[in-house]
């Protein structure tokens, strides 16, 4: 019934006294993608068909572009509650509606008007990035979020942090050790003193995770305690002693 309801709701099948800008009770799809949430991915084909178009409707309307500032909130707060849902794999193995949802995203962090949009994008990306087969997708988005480490808002520097740590790998690990440096160095981006600590850590932790060899990972470890300071972590040194 609930998907029933959001394929009637995203075909526009409603008095126009219900539209908002054009949206069809946009509230009301905010709450039946919610609802969703709680149930488990549908097994009818019929209804996996139906609410994968409905949740790749949601994510492709959000990146038109709105020039209307509520009609652009209203189109994020659907597509960010289909993006939540996509996530739980209601939509099937479906790699366009991942590909369409990071897309989204990425579009949310790197370009969004609003600290909070920017947030949520960060913070779905963060969940999305360890869904199978979706990592290089997010990992091209890496330069939107590493310049949200200086984003004027602390909460979405401390989700880019977070995205940054868990889209690393061995082969973007290193570039990424080398951004941490250069924020949390007096020249490079002003890291905040009640982010400096977790930035010395999270670079400390990657070091160690994805050295290409031991003399990089001496280099790194020693370049971090001169541009941590105290904020580097106890154990830094020891570890690069025994290395």
């Amino acid at each position: 019934r609930l998907v029933a309801l959001l394929a009637r709701l995203r075909a526009r099948d409603v008095s126009p006294d219900y539209t908002y800008y054009g949206i069809a009770v946009p509230w009301l799809q905010v709450k039946a993608l919610r609802a969703l949430q709680y149930f488990p991915a549908p097994t009818d084909a019929r209804v996996q068909a139906a609410l994968g178009g409905a949740l790749r409707s949601a994510i492709e309307d959000a990146g038109t572009g709105a020039k209307n500032v509520n009609k652009s909130n209203a189109l994020h707060a659907i597509a960010l509650e289909a993006v939540s849902l996509a996530l739980a794999g209601a939509g099937g193995e479906d790699p366009d509606l991942a590909a369409c949802a990071v897309g989204l995203l990425g579009r949310c962090v790197g370009a969004g008007r609003e600290p909070n949009l920017r947030y949520l994008g960060l913070e779905a990306m963060a969940r999305l990035v360890g869904a199978p087969g979706v990592r290089p997708a997010v990992a091209r988005h890496q330069d939107a979020v590493s310049a949200s480490l200086r984003d004027p808002d602390t909460s979405v520097r401390r989700r880019a942090l977070d995205l940054l740590f868990a889209m690393a790998t061995p082969e973007t690990g290193p570039g990424v050790v080398a951004e941490l440096l250069a924020y949390l160095s007096p020249d490079g981006g002003g890291c905040d003193l009640a982010m400096r600590e977790d930035v010395a850590l999270r670079a400390a932790v990657l070091a160690e995770r994805f050295a290409p060899d031991p003399a990089w990972y001496a280099d790194s470890v020693l370049a971090l305690v001169q541009a941590a300071g105290e904020d580097a972590p106890a154990d830094l040194w020891r570890s690069a002693v025994q290395v």
